[in-house]
């Protein structure tokens, strides 16, 4: 077991030497061969995901993507390519499940920062899956800052509540905050 990982270490590492030569499909047959004997390898899936991007195959890349998801948060670059590929695919429920299966280890042990991320993911998921009332419980359930508001009013336009988007949007001006620079171009 112990040689087998070893194999599967140095596959791997020619493939990531091959990659950054930019030799996609010699890369792509050595990442996947490294990834069957080291599948938790998430810096060869990202290699091999965008050898598959690069021959212009988003659905293997999403694929191999998706196997390698964890149930730990696996940091915005990671996950930031999943959703891209799934987003290109119009798979937006599948974002929105997938970022809402993070949120409780990141309310509790991430970064300020990865959680209005992933938060942010979710709520453009629903809102473009077409589900504006979802949406519109995320963006409330954050921070009454800037991006919340934001997200509040353009998720009340979606649902067709616009009378409650302008009562928000001259609530929002009032606020010691308000970027008039976000608000104007919601009131068109």
């Amino acid at each position: 077991a112990e040689l087998a990982e070893k194999r599967g270490q140095a596959l791997l590492a020619e493939g990531h030497a091959l990659f950054k030569a930019r030799q996609f499909p010699e890369a792509a047959v050595r990442l996947r061969r490294g990834l069957a004997v080291c599948p938790r390898d998430a810096a060869g899936r990202l290699a091999l995901a965008q050898c598959y991007v690069a021959s212009r195959d988003a659905v293997q890349a999403a694929r191999v993507l998706r196997d390698g998801l964890a149930e730990v948060f696996p940091g915005r670059a990671y996950l930031g390519l999943v959703f891209n590929l799934a987003e290109a695919g119009e798979d937006y429920d599948w974002i929105a499940q997938t970022s809402a299966r993070y949120l409780p280890e990141l309310k509790q042990h991430g970064t300020t920062e990865d959680l209005r991320w992933v938060i942010q993911r979710r709520f453009a998921a629903l809102l473009a899956g077409g589900r504006a009332e979802e949406a519109l419980a995320v963006a409330e359930s954050g921070a009454m800052d800037g991006d919340a508001r934001e997200q509040q009013v353009r998720a009340l336009l979606a649902a067709g509540r616009a009378k409650e988007a302008l009562v928000r949007l001259a609530h929002w001006r009032t606020v010691p905050d308000a970027n008039l620079w976000r608000i104007v171009p919601l009131q068109a």
